[in-house]
């Protein structure tokens, strides 16, 4: 059982890590948040977009659960059911990265 967490967390922090490296290269290149409402004007733009927002959509749900917490007061029950959805996206993201990874190891 214990085990099975430690992998569980393992998994979470290595797409948490993939997220976060994602988003800190978006906003070195473009000098811009990443958003789910951005529209690229390019097809290398839609593309480099769209995988921005599959390995850094948990951090941008997060910042805005947060911001909607604290600037617009919504309840408690929203910012807990987005880590919830942010955590499975990072779990995710650790588990496809991690066998790719494999693939090449």
């Amino acid at each position: 059982m214990l085990e099975s967490v430690m992998i569980y967390v393992y998994l979470v922090l290595v797409g948490l890590v993939a997220g976060g490296v994602t988003v800190s290269g978006y906003r070195l290149v473009t000098n811009a948040q990443p958003s789910f409402q951005a529209r690229p004007t390019t097809a290398t733009g839609a593309f480099g977009q769209v995988l921005v927002l599959v390995f850094g959509g948990p951090l941008v749900l997060m910042r805005n659960a947060v911001r909607g917490r604290l600037i617009e007061h919504r309840p408690v029950g929203f910012l807990v059911a987005t880590t919830v959805i942010s955590s499975l996206w990072c779990f995710f993201s650790g588990v496809f990265l991690a066998h790719l990874l494999g693939q090449f190891a």
